[in-house]
């Protein structure tokens, strides 16, 4: 029922909130929610993983590190692929199959972040100019 008027009555659902000064599970209006995360090995095939929980929300990520040849635009760069997987767990949405367009996006939004801010320097990632450098390959799944 509650769904029902929120879904129809979308403004006066939340304004209902916003005038007790709370959000609907029942956090305040400047209330973060829980964050915790869990690094290490989780899954022997992955180099490196992590587990985050944010509120009710699970994402679980895998590295994996193989060594390959350089791309002929950026022959002194290695480079990082994202994959992103959304599934139905996260929200009733997303479908199982290959990622959707909106998760691609996600995934690419991500890889920008990482090397535009200077977390990962893909120069750094080349061994030999041309020849061989690394690639991290890094999966998110969002449950």
């Amino acid at each position: 029922m509650a769904d029902d008027f929120a879904s129809i009555h979308l403004e006066d659902y939340y304004a209902k909130f916003i005038q007790q000064n709370v959000r609907p599970d029942g956090r305040e209006l400047g209330e973060f929610r829980t964050c915790s995360l869990s690094e290490g090995n989780l899954h022997p095939t992955a180099d490196s993983s992590a587990t985050v929980r944010w509120g009710n929300t699970l994402i679980v990520s895998g590295i994996k590190l193989e060594l390959g040849k350089p791309t002929d635009d950026n022959p002194e760069e290695g480079f990082i692929v994202i994959n992103v997987e959304m599934t139905p767990l996260c929200e009733s949405r997303f479908k199982p199959g290959p990622p959707s367009v909106f998760q691609q996006s996600v995934g690419k939004y991500i890889e920008e972040i990482l090397i535009n801010s200077g977390c990962i320097d893909l120069r750094k990632l080349c061994i030999k100019p041309g020849k061989l450098s690394w690639c991290i390959y890094c999966d998110i799944m969002c449950l």
